[in-house]
């Protein structure tokens, strides 16, 4: 269910946004029922394309096998196309929060972040190299003496 966490996240960052940027916040909600359009009808063409294969679908199966509207096997199609409705629907509602908001781990600046304390340990430790700055719980210069590019 990592697509929940993920657009919880998102969520919390959409939110954080618009505490920032109040005004962006509301010119987004004027905004949004002309800007919606496209998007909902792709999201109803997808949902009643699905509808079709599993709950029509479904039905013409059971039909031919036997089975008639009200039996178990009708009930737990229903519900099957139910929760796939509701599933698809999750899925396509929140990829786009969670693409625009989220902070899914990406490539997009290479292989910069921050150093962890197991690898600022060393760094204290180090007399020669070049001097990057003070590790903020020992007050030690940071010194680096390796092949690896610096964001200082």
């Amino acid at each position: 269910m990592s697509q929940a966490r993920f657009a919880w996240a998102a969520f919390k960052n959409m939110m954080r946004a618009a505490a920032r940027d109040p005004l962006w916040a509301f010119l987004s909600l004027l905004a949004a029922p002309f800007r919606i359009w496209q998007t909902l009808l792709r999201v109803l063409f997808i949902l009643i394309v699905a509808l079709f294969v599993v709950g029509f679908g479904g039905r013409f199966f059971l039909e031919q096998m036997g089975f008639g509207p009200g039996s178990i096997p009708f009930i737990a199609l229903d519900l099957v196309t139910m929760l796939v409705l509701a599933a698809i629907t999750f899925r396509l509602v929140t990829n786009p929060l969670i693409i625009h908001f989220g902070d899914m781990d990406g490539e997009t600046h290479g292989s910069a972040r921050f150093a962890t304390n197991k690898e600022v340990a060393p760094l204290t430790r180090a007399d020669t190299g070049l001097l990057i700055g003070r590790d903020p719980k020992s007050k030690r210069p940071l010194r680096h003496d390796g092949p690896a590019h610096l964001l200082t």
